[in-house]
């Protein structure tokens, strides 16, 4: 977008030095020639705008051979003023005038705005529209011309420009989708006073974010996706993560968050690859991971060496991910696996096109849903845990509007479990369709209501070795007052070490399996 702005910056430029030259020509041709209409500046400025827009009064000419030149060339210059104002007008008839008419019968409809016409933003408006036909999906690209095929209206205007139109009579959905993030967080504040919901793409966040904004990423929403589909669900399972980067941290950080569903589970990261800063920024990592009944419950091995470095383990791996930055770097270790390597186990391949032998992952098709970006039932679900836990400890904290972004995210981490809690309970062995997700959570309520007292405590442990990770992995600690600043907190510690009312705080969780069949 900047390119193209600064292009036309140039052109523009261009034109005014070489209609200036032209200018300066025809007065010093003309000011001391005999009859001359032409003396000065005024008469020249005057000439040349008559001539260019073909009016033509005549009371200014020429005389001169080098005047009727420069004449001849605005003469010849008129015709493309014509057709800049004629286009000029064609635009701005198509992509303002007509639908800003066109929009005004729809003000109380929902308007999704895009900022961008990425293939992202392409993807999710297609998605949108095909779950709410009646929603108005509209891209504001006021610098910019696009030449996709786009679901939806095309606007030359702000995005602040097109809420204004709407004049507050129906719901707003702003997607700030630039590849520009730090765009898009600017559009973001822009916004942050105004009634829409903002979806930000960034991979920062900002300390507060206002309760009608949600900021997202691509790597986070592929992370989510991953394990979603494709959750583990065996207590004992060997995991080679070779990758590199942003998506491949989101992986791990993701799956040592939902990833838990034993005491006494036992599940092997192996890690290749630089992972230093991510490593700095979890100092306490390997706590998180050894968090449980029997220590180590998982365990995480970073090495430096190739990925491919050890054949053994790639053989004896229940899955290897791969992950690295570019897709070309994931074909070329896939081929790698292929030709010289027997993989006893699953390979997960993060790439748009489709292998045999391998299962791919990360596609724009997949990653950018409705559900993923917007998270609206993780959301619910998130809110009607912390209504939940305030049901039962009224006073103790805030409603959910009022919530600090850690203890939002806390709730969000939580109910992002509650999947794998369903999937424990029934004891399914694949993931079920979104169709049926209704149904796998009436199941595990009642199924979780027909559990015996030990059979709840085993539940109670799961969640709190969960609750646990959840903090380790955001560097909170054990200290015997919590306090937030310092992130000190003093249920960081083992279960059989809790009071009875600090272990029931774990049946909040599981109690929403009832609710949570309504809500996704």
């Amino acid at each position: 977008m900047k390119k193209t702005g600064n292009n036309r910056y140039r052109i523009g430029l261009m034109i005014l030095t070489v209609y200036a030259l032209l200018i300066t020509l025809l007065v010093l041709a003309e000011r001391d020639a005999e009859n001359a209409t032409i003396t000065g500046v005024p008469n020249a400025l005057w000439y040349s705008v008559t001539t260019l827009t073909t009016v033509g009064y005549g009371d200014t000419y020429p005389v001169t051979g080098t005047g009727k030149v420069i004449g001849f060339i605005f003469q010849m210059l008129s015709l493309g003023v014509l057709a800049a104002l004629a286009g000029f007008l064609f635009r701005a008839f198509r992509t303002q005038l007509i639908p800003k008419f066109m929009l005004a019968a729809k003000r109380d409809r929902t308007w999704a705005v895009f900022s961008s016409d990425s293939d992202a933003s392409l993807m999710l408006a297609g998605r949108l529209k095909e779950e709410n036909p009646d929603d108005e999906i509209l891209f504001a690209l006021p610098k910019e011309e696009t030449e996709a095929d786009l679901p939806g209206m095309k606007l030359t205007a702000s995005v602040p420009e097109v809420l204004h139109w709407q004049k507050g009579k129906g719901k707003s959905l702003v997607f700030c989708m630039d590849e520009d993030e730090y765009e898009n967080r600017r559009l973001a504040q822009l916004l942050k006073n105004t009634a829409a919901e903002v979806y930000c793409l960034s991979g920062d966040e900002p300390d507060q974010i206002p309760d009608h904004q949600t900021y997202f990423n691509s790597a986070s929403c592929m992370a989510r996706m991953y394990w979603r589909k494709y959750p583990v669900l065996k207590p004992e399972e060997t995991i080679i993560l070779a990758g590199n980067g942003t998506g491949a941290e989101a992986l791990l950080e993701q799956g040592l968050m939902v990833n838990v569903i034993s005491p006494d589970q036992h599940i092997r990261y192996i890690l290749s690859g630089d992972w230093s800063e991510f490593r700095r920024n979890h100092p306490y990592l390997s706590e998180a991971a050894a968090f449980g009944e029997n220590t180590p419950a998982d365990t995480l091995r970073f090495t430096e060496q190739p990925w491919n470095q050890d054949w053994e383990i790639c053989r004896t791996a229940d899955r290897i991910i791969l992950c690295f930055e570019t897709e070309s770097e994931n074909a070329a270790a896939l081929s790698a696996l292929r030709r010289y390597c027997p993989v006893g186990g699953k390979i997960y391949v993060r790439d748009h096109l489709m292998h045999e032998n391998a299962v791919s992952f990360g596609s724009t098709e997949e990653i950018y849903t409705p559900e993923l970006v917007m998270q609206r039932s993780l959301n619910r679900l998130a809110e009607a845990l912390h209504g939940n836990y305030l049901a039962h400890n009224s006073g103790s904290l805030p409603d959910w509007n009022h919530l600090s972004e850690f203890l939002r995210r806390s709730n969000l981490a939580s109910a992002d479990h509650l999947y794998m809690k369903a999937l424990i309970l029934t004891g399914s062995g694949e993931t079920p369709a979104e169709s049926e997700m209704h149904e796998l959570f009436r199941k595990a309520a009642e199924r979780y209501r027909q559990l015996s007292e030990d059979e709840k405590d085993t539940c109670r442990r799961i969640e709190h070795m969960r609750w646990n990770r959840f903090h380790l992995l955001n560097n909170w600690q054990y200290a015997e007052v919590r306090n937030n600043q310092l992130r000190q907190h003093p249920l960081i510690r083992p279960f059989d070490s809790l009071s009875e009312s600090d272990r029931a705080k774990d049946d909040y969780a599981w109690n929403l399996l009832e609710e949570a069949g309504h809500i996704v």
